[in-house]
């Protein structure tokens, strides 16, 4: 004989609450702030909610696991917010460093491509025309006070010029009397001390081109003093 076909009763389904009259809370429901408590022994970590929802209860449960169980909330990553300098290492932490040789009116923000070039060429026009011509019509010009970067190295540049020029005094003398002592030799091998203000202007220029502000020695602590730069 076939087998009887036997007949499964289907799960019986909870029922659905009857709706709450208007005005009223739903059965089971939890009035708006009541505060959450977890029960005794467990760790809850929130997520979400705001200042607004401080002790009112804000934020929804991530986690109820106790304490030193696997899964427990201290195991989890932590989702809230580090404030600036707390717990940061290195440069992560939140505060800004400027670079060497930057005044004390300037701002943190970085140079333009038009504030490179200009100020390039305040240094390289010491070496090209011998005076620093670029230099003083950057600090003439009314629109850059707003530009620190182009200021710096205007000023700078003028300082280290005025330098050079007593130092050129001092080398073309030694650079004589040494030549002539030697009978000429001082001549074929003092002459690359002359050269030496127009290799500084030439690497300073580099390091403005590439947006450093380059601390000149003396000419960069003398700026700041005077707040010029």
């Amino acid at each position: 004989m076939p087998e009887e076909e036997s007949i499964v009763n289907p799960p019986e389904w909870p029922a659905v609450p009857p709706a709450a009259p208007e005005g009223e809370p739903a059965p089971g429901s939890v009035p708006l702030g009541t505060p959450f408590a977890p029960e005794p022994g467990t760790e809850t970590l929130f997520t979400g909610g705001g200042a607004e929802d401080e002790g009112t209860g804000g934020g929804l449960p991530h986690s109820e696991t106790p304490a030193g169980e696997p899964g427990a909330a201290d195991d989890l990553p932590f989702s809230g917010s580090v404030s600036p300098g707390e717990g940061l290492p290195g440069d992560q932490s939140g505060s800004f460093n400027p670079p060497p040789g930057r005044g004390p009116t300037s701002d943190l923000g970085q140079p333009s491509d038009d504030d490179r070039l200009m100020a390039a060429l305040a240094w390289i026009s010491m070496v090209v025309i011998q005076v620093p011509l670029v230099s003083i019509v950057l600090l003439l010009a009314e629109g850059n006070k707003n530009r620190p970067f182009q200021r710096y190295h205007a000023t700078t540049s003028i300082l280290l010029w005025l330098g050079a020029v007593v130092y050129e005094i001092l080398a073309i003398f030694a650079y004589t009397v040494l030549g002539l002592v030697t009978l000429g030799c001082g001549f074929l091998c003092l002459w690359p001390i002359l050269l030496v203000p127009h290799a500084l202007a030439l690497w300073y220029g580099i390091q403005a081109y590439q947006g450093r502000y380059s601390e000149v020695p003396a000419a960069s602590q003398f700026a700041r003093t005077q707040r010029w730069v």
